[in-house]
């Protein structure tokens, strides 16, 4: 091996080595095999992992609060809840994540949408099917398709939601073939994977076509220092489909080891 390449790798070494960085994990409402994912990872790479949990927005911590921690992976709740009491755990933003957002900086796919308040569309039907889908990335409802002549209500009974004042973006129905899943850490890709192939679950690399875009994409704007970016293959090109938290983003045989290591050197320097 080259004298500078084992330099280099000294220098990660000594990186990893000294941060006293603890990274959370919750330990509940997650799929088995995911938790064991990320775990297994963060041990290889000889990180402090602490549980985490939360119960009725009641936040449980099982860490050293005088080290620097962070969310390694949770559910949309708890980086909310935790976001208000501990904001440097995670990279995460209510306003920035908005798709009305950053629909203004991205070439987003449902660029067409109309916004409503929840309040004032229970009752609204539309003559053509739709998509229907929250604003915020709280996930509040998975993205779906409104039939035509149905009653947004049917979506919002169905998922037991109450009727708050949140914001429901409608858009036309979008013929997506591929998706593809990007992880951007500082402005730059650290690890990306397909998806959907053909509207069927896939798992494969990124092809040149794409990742290039994406790098387009962000080059002029960043949402967070870190976020997860979603593309979509439409007929005629790509386009963003959506942007979300790092912290609460499931992977698709990402390079889970490339990608903790990245968030380690990140936080490391600026911490």
């Amino acid at each position: 091996m080259p004298a500078h390449i084992k330099g280099f790798d000294s220098l990660i070494s000594l990186i990893l080595n000294k941060t006293k960085m603890q990274y959370l994990i919750q330990d509940t409402k997650l799929n088995n095999t995911v938790i064991s994912e990320r775990f297994d990872t963060l041990k290889k790479l000889n990180f402090d992992i602490k549980p985490i949990s939360i119960n009725n927005n009641i936040i449980s911590y099982y860490h050293d609060f005088t080290k620097p921690a962070f969310l390694a992976l949770g559910s949309n709740n708890l980086v909310m809840s935790l976001n208000k009491e501990y904001p440097n755990y995670c990279f995460y933003d209510d306003e920035k994540f908005k798709y009305s957002n950053y629909n203004n900086y991205y070439d987003c796919l449902n660029k067409d949408f109309i916004l409503y308040k929840k309040k004032d569309i229970l009752e609204i039907s539309f003559s053509e099917d739709v998509f229907v889908r929250p604003n915020k990335s709280n996930k509040l409802f998975n993205g779906c398709v409104l039939n035509k002549n149905k009653k947004i209500k049917t979506i919002l009974n169905a998922n037991n939601l109450s009727f708050s004042n949140e914001e429901i973006l409608i858009s036309s129905i979008k013929n997506i073939t591929e998706e593809y899943r990007f992880f951007i850490i500082d402005g730059k890709i650290i690890t990306s994977r397909q998806y959907i192939k053909n509207k069927k679950k896939y798992i494969g690399y990124s092809n040149k076509k794409v990742i290039s875009y994406v790098k387009e994409s962000i080059k002029n704007y960043s949402l967070l220092k870190m976020f997860v970016l979603d593309v979509a293959k439409v007929n005629n090109g790509y386009f963003i489909l959506e942007l979300n938290c790092i912290n609460s983003s499931g992977s698709y045989n990402h390079n889970l080891y490339k990608l903790y290591k990245s968030i380690n050197i990140f936080l490391t320097k600026n911490n």
